[in-house]
């Protein structure tokens, strides 16, 4: 199995709190998403 890992940062809640990043992680033969979380910092 290959997993695809991705982290974007965006401010997700607009202006109502600060950017946070989104960890994605997916299964590459099949774009199933395994994980995904937010974090303050990539």
């Amino acid at each position: 199995m290959l997993r695809q890992l991705d982290a974007t940062p965006f401010a997700w809640l607009e202006e109502r709190a600060i950017t946070f990043t989104l960890h994605a992680s997916i299964v590459d033969a099949t774009g199933s998403i395994v994980d995904a979380l937010f974090r303050v910092n990539e």
